[in-house]
């Protein structure tokens, strides 16, 4: 089994929700984020960035104004310092990355670095066809679908990467995956 398994597929048909129920109480001990949607009154308000192992996290992302407000700090400093202390992690969890943090040089330094650390990893790659309609929504530049297609394109043709296309929670080859990979890297998940 390869050290890194990322699932990537349509937005919010629950592949978070099956690296979580493939590693159980073993994510306690994982290096790493989460990436948490926030409702407030019912409605989407906005995304959170936490530990994978738990504890506070930090909003990215805010839709309580009206609009979307992007707090970029939250990348170059929160996640990139969670992206470096999981390098001495028995494994960690990327959920979810291929955003616009891309675009933010001490994020994607701290990315790169980890992704050469060799430690196991699972985690949610945001689909191009996902990242096309970020791009077109929060009007980003052009570099940043060049970052996207880039990253996608390095850890596809990685010797020791799986990108595994899914349907979502009920997607048996993704469940029965995961499974495997966290029984090798995280000690059985549950």
């Amino acid at each position: 089994m390869r050290r890194r398994l990322f699932l990537t597929g349509p937005i919010g048909c629950g592949k978070s929700t099956l690296i979580e129920n493939a590693l159980g109480p073993a994510i306690s001990r994982a290096g790493g984020f989460l990436t948490l949607r926030v409702t407030e009154g019912g409605s989407l308000a906005g995304f959170e960035l936490i530990p994978a192992a738990g504890g506070a996290g930090r909003r990215f992302l805010d839709f309580s104004g009206g609009g979307a407000a992007m707090d970029c700090g939250v990348f170059s400093d929160f996640a990139a310092g969670l992206l470096l202390r999981a390098r001495s992690s028995p494994f960690a969890v990327l959920d979810e990355f291929g955003g616009f943090e891309l675009l933010i040089p001490d994020f994607y330094e701290a990315l790169c670095s980890f992704l050469m650390s060799g430690v196991p990893c699972v985690g949610v790659l945001k689909a191009l066809p996902s990242a096309e309609e970020l791009s077109r929504r929060a009007a980003l530049p052009p570099e940043y679908l060049e970052a996207a297609a880039e990253l996608r394109a390095l850890l596809a043709s990685d010797a020791d990467t799986t990108l595994l296309e899914t349907s979502g929670r009920y997607d048996r080859n993704a469940e029965g995956a995961l499974r495997h990979w966290a029984e090798e890297y995280a000690g059985g998940g549950r």
